[in-house]
């Protein structure tokens, strides 16, 4: 079964990363494991804004 989350990113990322080619400016990109993210986002998710 394919998770249609990662289909949509890795096509995002494909046109962002050409985007920025064609453009000769660098694509930057951090990707950060929470491990406990419950508790983050009970704190600092949506319901803060």
């Amino acid at each position: 079964m394919v998770d249609i989350g990662l289909v949509i990113l890795d096509k995002d990322l494909r046109i962002r990363h050409w985007n920025r080619w064609m453009q000769r400016h660098p694509l930057s990109m951090i990707m950060i494991d929470i491990d406990y993210f419950k508790k983050v986002n009970d704190t600092c998710g949506p319901s803060m804004w």
